[in-house]
């Protein structure tokens, strides 16, 4: 066995009920315990987190922070098939 060192995965903080924040001291209250913040955003709302709070949500994109998970990847990772998807 070797002692290999392996970065570890960042811990993020996934918010939810909605796929955006209602106020910005959500996110600066979640980032101080977490390396990062993920948003679980429709394929069709994937600019909204900046549009609805662009000084928070461009300062976390730029510096790492901010992950925006879609659906459709996180199906296909799976092996499934989303429903939007052809089947051919």
């Amino acid at each position: 066995m070797t002692d290999e060192i392996r970065p570890e995965k960042p811990e993020l903080a996934f918010y939810y009920p909605n796929p955006m924040w209602h106020s910005g001291d959500w996110a600066k209250n979640l980032i101080l315990f977490f390396d990062g913040i993920a948003l679980l955003v429709p394929e069709y709302m994937r600019d909204r987190p900046f549009e609805i709070d662009p000084a928070i949500a461009t300062g976390l994109h730029e510096n790492g922070l901010l992950r925006i998970l879609e659906t459709r990847v996180i199906h296909r990772s799976k092996g499934r098939r989303s429903a939007g998807d052809s089947n051919d």
